[in-house]
This record gives C-alpha cells, sequence and structure tokens, in this order.
C-alpha cells in the first residue's frame, strides 16, 4: 500500500507517525519549511517528505499511484483541498479528508463576538473601529489589512519565524510584529494582548489543535472584542479516530464485514432525498429507474439539474430540512454539503424503522448505496467495504460494457434476422407472381 498525505497540520504529523509506525510507504507534501520543520523529531523509515507548494497538476502528477490520498491540510486552505479534490477525482484514487475539530461555544464570552465571511470583511469591519488590533490570521494574508488607517502601528501581528514572514512584515512597514510558533497559552497570549494594549482581537477558529480556546479565553479575561474569520464548508470528512480506523482496515488490522446485497421493490415507495448537489442527483436518477417517487429537500437547486426532471416522479421543496419530513418515508438519502445537518439526519433515522444513506460518512448509514446495473433483465449492484471507491467504480464500468456488448450484439442479430425475412417476402412475392404468369 501507498499514501500520500497532505499535511501542515499537527493532526498531519499524528497521521504521519501512525503511518510509519504501521510501516506504511507514505510521502508527505507540506508547502513550507517549517512544514517538514514539524516532522523532523519523526523516524523517517517509511516515510518520504516532499517540500513546496503544488498546483492541481502536479497533485495529479504525485498521487496517480497511489492507493489513498489523506488530506490533513488546514481547515482554511481551501484552494488546496479543492486541488486536491479534482486531482483524486481525475485519477480516480480514493480521498478522505482529515477534520479539524471545531469549536462553536462561544456563549459563556463577555467580549464581544464578530463572525466574519473572510479575512477581506474582516479588514473592511476594521476599517470603522479604533484601537490597537491582533492579528493571528497568518502571513500569507497579511497584506490584506493595509487598508486600515494607521495600520503599521495599530496592528500587532504573530507570525512564524520564518525568512519569508520578516521579509513580508518589513516590506509592509510593521512596527510590531511578534515570530513565535504556537500553538499558545492562555497565560502567553494574555501577557501579549496586554503588552500591547489590544482592543480587537482577529483569529480563524483552528480549533483545540491551533489554540483557539486560548486566544478566546485570553479575550474573555480582558473584554478585548473578538472577530472571528468562519471556515469554509467542508462536505463531509472524517475523525482522527475514524481515519486511524481506516487505516487498520487497510492493513488488515480490522477486519470489515461483507455486506449481504438485498433487491427489494422499491416502486411506488416514498424517498426523501435531502440536498440539491451532485450526490443528490446521481442517487435521484438511480432511484428513478426501479419506480420511486422521492420527494427532494433543500435551499438550493441547480435550475438546469432540475429542468432535466420535469418529468419524473419528484417533488422539489426549497427549503432547510425539517424533522417533519421524515414522515411516511421508506428511503432516506442524507447528502448535503453540511456534516452537521447530515449527522442531524443520522441522529433522526436511527430512531425509525426506515433505510437510511448518509452520503458523507459511511458509519451513519443502515444500507449502502451500490453503483447500479441495469437493463431490461437484470439488475445489479456493486458496493465494497465503503473504502474502496475505484474498485467499484471500475468494476461496475466492465459490467456495464458487457451488458451493452451484449445488448449491441442481440440488436446486430435482430436487425440481420429483419434483413432475412424481408428478403424471403420479397422472394416469396415474386415466386408467387412468375406463378400466376405461367399459370
Amino acid at each position: 500500500m501507498r499514501i500520500s498525505l497532505f499535511s501542515g497540520t499537527s493532526e498531519g504529523k499524528e497521521i504521519a507517525e501512525y503511518l510509519n509506525s504501521k510501516k506504511i510507504y507514505t510521502s508527505v507534501f507540506v508547502a513550507t519549511e517549517y512544514g517538514k520543520e514539524v516532522m523532523n523529531d519523526m523516524n523517517f523509515n517509511f516515510l518520504k517528505i516532499h517540500i513546496g507548494r503544488l498546483g492541481k497538476n502536479e497533485i495529479i502528477k504525485y498521487i496517480k499511484d497511489s492507493d489513498l490520498v489523506i488530506d490533513a491540510t488546514h481547515p482554511y486552505a481551501e484552494i488546496v483541498t479543492q486541488n486536491i479534490q479534482i486531482a483524486c477525482e481525475t485519477t480516480g484514487v480514493e480521498y478522505i479528508r482529515l477534520l479539524r475539530e471545531e469549536n462553536k461555544t462561544f456563549n459563556d464570552i463577555n467580549s464581544v463576538i464578530t463572525f466574519a465571511e473572510n479575512i477581506e470583511q474582516a479588514a473592511e469591519f476594521l476599517k470603522s473601529t479604533d484601537g490597537n488590533i491582533f492579528v493571528s490570521t497568518g502571513i500569507k494574508d497579511l497584506h490584506k489589512y493595509c487598508d486600515i488607517k494607521n495600520y503599521k502601528n495599530r496592528i500587532t501581528a504573530r507570525v512564524l519565524p520564518l525568512k519569508d514572514s520578516i521579509k513580508k512584515c518589513d516590506e509592509l512597514g510593521l512596527k510590531k510584529v511578534i515570530y513565535k510558533k504556537g500553538p499558545f497559552s492562555h497565560t502567553e497570549n494574555t501577557i501579549e494582548f496586554k503588552k500591547h494594549n489590544i482592543k480587537w482581537l482577529v483569529t480563524k477558529n483552528s480549533g483545540k489543535a491551533g489554540g483557539f480556546d486560548e486566544k478566546i479565553s485570553a479575550a474573555k479575561s480582558l473584554g478585548i472584542n473578538t472577530i472571528i474569520i468562519k471556515r469554509p464548508p467542508e462536505t463531509g470528512g472524517l475523525s482522527m479516530e475514524q481515519v486511524k480506523k481506516l487505516i487498520d482496515k487497510k492493513t488488515g488490522d480490522i477486519k470489515e464485514n461483507l455486506k449481504f446485497p438485498l433487491f427489494i421493490d422499491i416502486s411506488d415507495k416514498n424517498i426523501l432525498v435531502v440536498g440539491g448537489g451532485n450526490i443528490a442527483f446521481k442517487r435521484m436518477a438511480s432511484l428513478l429507474k426501479f419506480g420511486a417517487k422521492i420527494k427532494v429537500v433543500s435551499p438550493e437547486f441547480d435550475k438546469i439539474k432540475i429542468h432535466n426532471f420535469e418529468n419524473a416522479s419528484v417533488k422539489f421543496i426549497k427549503r432547510k430540512f425539517e424533522k417533519k419530513d421524515l414522515d411516511n418515508v421508506f428511503m432516506v438519502i442524507g447528502a448535503t454539503n453540511d456534516r452537521d445537518v447530515n449527522h442531524y439526519i443520522y441522529k433522526l433515522c436511527q430512531n425509525k424503522n426506515i433505510f437510511y444513506s448518509i452520503a458523507d460518512k459511511k458509519d451513519e448509514c443502515n444500507f449502502y448505496f451500490p453503483a447500479v446495473c441495469v437493463n431490461d433483465k437484470l439488475s445489479i449492484g456493486i458496493v465494497s467495504d465503503g473504502n474502496q471507491h475505484k474498485l467499484v467504480k471500475d468494476t461496475a464500468e466492465k459490467i456495464r460494457g458487457i451488458i451493452n456488448e451484449r445488448e449491441k450484439n442481440k440488436n446486430r442479430k435482430q436487425r440481420k434476422q429483419t434483413r432475412h425475412n424481408s428478403k424471403r417476402n420479397r422472394r416469396g412475392y415474386h415466386n408467387k407472381k412468375l406463378s400466376r404468369i405461367y399459370r
């Protein structure tokens, strides 16, 4: 087995150590020298470290011979994650996302909390404020704060002690910069906030591993106003323990039971699909082949895709999922891009005597949605242990190829027989005509 691990976080290091302990050959990709430094105290027997930022085509080149790609990049490295996902789709390599735990509890914070969609929005908001600003959102986007009046004196930036960081801060003319490696304790944050007389804190929700809780608690104790940059939405992923469990299954340390194929009649059955993206529409297309009646619930839909289902037995409801949607349904497909919503659907379904499949988490399904191969006589469903997506896809394509070839041969025989019958009929007609003439 060969694995490609895209790292850049402490969780990435933990996974690398685990893979190394399992003696699995792993290519670890980090963007900077600091990313390699994080790995430096490790035994590299089964790890090969690659340094540098990679584009989509370079990622494709590196991962094409891998059996699995683990994305453990920072939760705010949205473009990198998109490129890794596209590369995996292009090469057919299985992709899993390691999720960093996100803190969503801010109710006990006395200081004012403001949420921003991105750094640009946070910087725009700060233009209308006064007081010193503590920026802990990294060196990459530090220049986006330069439109704030008197930013050179108002901003205190905390960045990694790297040559590139020092050079960029010098170019921006910042007068107060803290060059240190994190994460930082509550006490360390409190000292820095007091020292620089901070009134505003700008931070990303980097979770426990990124020292987020300690920054928030320090801000609370000093009554500092906090701006939190929201995380980009993620469509599913696995926790640290789930990723380790998956690795154990692939190495044979844990055996996954095979799934019994159960073929059932769903004609005229009520099926609920929650979600309006590609996966939801693919599931709908498969279910409609078997005569299901489908209700789809989502706040947004692709108008072009909806147009393709105009004459089908599908009811589209444009709103958020509600608990009542589960009433009188036979089967539920949870396929939103929100992990919390999908998990909520799963928890509700557990208490009902219905079939449910949650697209972004196999552990929250009581059946696996198969790759379907059908013609007018055959119905074939293919599933794996939930981890062999490429194998399922390749097998389904081969079976569809066999079915299509048989259909082509059948049609060729029918056309040949039709031509043969046509010739016989013509010969019969001429023979009858000649017989009348001779008589």
